[in-house]
């Protein structure tokens, strides 16, 4: 069901901090100044799917009270927030308690300064100390089969867009502006290796952190990393990725949250060892106790406004796929899920991008927002865009890296004129942000009222 919220509040200017007002598309204040006052921080505040969208299967159903039921649960918390963790032994999670040890936790390449220094992002367990389970115990996120929207089959709600077997159009070799047939969105920056050169290991960056405007249930708004070993020969796409996102339909309300995903299929199945999100199925090991994947994340983003952003890092190490948020490692992908020509070994492609999707059961075009909802633009760019800063990519196994940059072909969007993406790989020595990319968009506007695949 879609909304036309967002629209009643056009031309309406909203108080985001002393003095500062930001009109629909437009900054009235330079850069987000308040003379001197605080802005105001967007503190997490759920927002639940509407009744009529709480549609369950009774497959679905039953397949998520039977993987509760295996956890091996030793206690259980609520957060303020009312969202349910289950604590399980972190040993439990690998045959013989074997769980990997993490890269050692360095200093990563931040030199936010400049004139926009923003602060760091937090998990909701980590500003609730009551809720944390047992010494020794890992969180698990319980999806609640009586609050998400998931009608259709087990593999429908496993897979990355709510519909099995789809493929999304950031792994087709297709020049923007084109209609992929799926109805995905993608303003990104990727790298490639050459065939004949080295893989690539990781990589990582500075996201800020937002609150988009995304309340269909199927549709997503999101800024990840996606790290794939993809156009082999005889493999089908494999990837590991993680970033943030809003999607209802697997988290039960609107909120901001943390995610981790995999696929060693190609995206056309999805389960265990398949791939899938979060820990809905097996493949992901949970190491941290206060980040874990479908946790909601707090505070976020102000247009013009206090930025906060997330530090992400995804890196081969000792045969695991590992990710870290912020100062810590959360968990990790087994590289033998993969196969040994492809993930197991190496990636050929590094992402960096926003991405939404347009719900194919409604007529129009997606309303739902990438990034803050707004275009990159030039001068207000990093208080108002969504962006990734001090982009890296580990270049070998022993864990070095370089600052990211590729071809300008490969920084584009599907369609510019619904999401656009902007790149800033000059390096210039006076930029602490060295490597950059900004995105975004609002969807339906006057020049992006056609949906995907229905445009002429």
């Amino acid at each position: 069901m879609k909304s036309n919220a967002r629209y009643a509040l056009v031309g309406v200017f909203a108080l985001l901090g002393a003095g500062c007002l930001i009109a629909d598309d437009e900054e009235v204040c330079v850069l987000g100044e308040s003379n001197g006052e605080p802005a105001l921080i967007v503190e997490a505040s759920p927002a639940p799917l509407d009744p009529a969208d709480r549609i369950v299967s009774q497959e679905v159903r039953e397949y998520l009270e039977s993987r509760r039921q295996q956890r091996g649960i030793v206690a259980t918390t609520v957060t303020k927030w009312g969202h349910v963790y289950d604590w399980i032994d972190i040993n439990s999670q690998v045959p013989g308690g074997d769980i990997g040890t993490p890269p050692p936790i360095d200093a990563p390449n931040d030199a936010s300064g400049g004139d926009c220094n923003p602060i760091a992002v937090r998990s909701e367990l980590e500003e609730d100390p009551e809720a944390m389970g047992p010494p020794g115990t890992v969180p698990v996120l319980w999806v609640d089969p009586d609050l998400i929207h998931a009608p259709g089959t087990v593999a429908d709600f496993l897979s990355r867009y709510g519909r099995a077997g789809e493929l999304p159009s950031y792994l087709e070799d297709a020049p923007p502006p084109s209609v992929d047939g799926h109805g995905h969105f993608h303003a990104r920056a990727n790298l490639r290796k050459d065939p004949a050169g080295a893989g690539y290991y990781g990589g990582e960056g500075y996201f800020n952190v937002w609150t988009p405007f995304a309340i269909v249930p199927n549709e997503q708004s999101t800024a990840q990393v996606a790290i794939g070993r993809l156009y082999h020969k005889t493999l089908p796409h494999e990837t590991v990725e993680a970033g943030w996102h809003v999607l209802g339909s697997i988290n039960g309300d609107y909120t901001t949250r943390f995610f981790v995903f995999y696929t060693t299929t190609g995206y056309a199945t999805a389960g265990d060892f398949k791939g899938g999100y979060n820990m809905n199925q097996a493949g992901w090991v949970q190491v941290s106790r206060t980040m874990t994947p479908g946790v909601m994340l707090t505070p976020t983003s102000v247009l013009g406004g206090e930025q906060v952003d997330m530090y992400l890092r995804v890196e081969l190490h000792q045969g695991r796929w590992w990710v870290r948020v912020n100062d810590e490692f959360v968990g990790y992908y087994p590289a033998s899920i993969y196969a040994q020509d492809g993930l197991g070994t190496e990636a050929s492609d590094i992402h960096f991008f926003g991405e939404t999707n347009d719900d194919p059961t409604t007529p129009e075009m997606t309303h739902s927002d990438m990034g803050s909802g707004k275009f990159p633009t030039i001068g207000t760019w990093r208080r108002n865009a969504a962006y990734i800063r001090n982009l890296q990519y580990q270049w070998h196994p022993n864990g070095d890296r370089t600052k990211f940059f590729t071809a300008d072909d490969q920084v584009k969007a599907t369609r510019s004129e619904c999401y656009d993406v902007l790149a800033n790989f000059g390096f210039d020595a006076n930029d602490p942000w060295d490597s950059q990319i900004y995105f975004g968009g609002p969807g339906y506007n006057p020049a992006c009222q056609c949906p995907t695949p229905k445009c002429p």
